[in-house]
This record gives C-alpha cells, structure tokens and sequence, in this order.
C-alpha cells in the first residue's frame, strides 16, 4: 500500500497532484480544504501497490509499505 510521507509537497503547502494524476485505480485523491493545498488521501482498499506514484513523486514522499509496517506505523 502506498503511504504519503513527510516531505509531500501538498503536506507543505505546495500545490501538486501528480501522485493521484497516476494512480490508475483513483486510490489517491485530494481533499479540498479551505485556504490551504488540497491534502492527499490514501484509499487502500483501492491502492493495487503497483508503485507508479512511488515513481513519478518530485520529492519522493511516497513509499510502498506491507499493511502491516503501516498497522505499527499508526500506533
């Protein structure tokens, strides 16, 4: 499953969607939020793992993680 990180460009207020322009199953959107970036949500029933928007990331901020390692990450 496919898992935002820290360095997100739209987690710092930057504008950018391509991490959810590429996910071909539409598991990433962005959430409106007024006065602020749209913010990246993660559907991981509908995130396959293919890893395309591990790849097409400028800042690198997203990491293909087993549900299990994102299960402990949570807690």
């Amino acid at each position: 499953m496919a898992q935002i990180e820290a360095g997100c460009l739209a987690l710092q207020g930057i504008e950018c969607r391509v991490c959810g322009e590429a996910c071909e199953t539409s598991a990433i959107t962005f959430r409106p939020q007024l006065r602020v970036v749209a913010q990246p949500a993660i559907d991981a029933s509908r995130c396959s793992g293919c890893g395309a928007c591990v790849a097409i990331c400028p800042s690198h901020a997203v990491a293909l993680r087993s549900p299990s390692e994102t299960a402990v990450e949570s807690e």
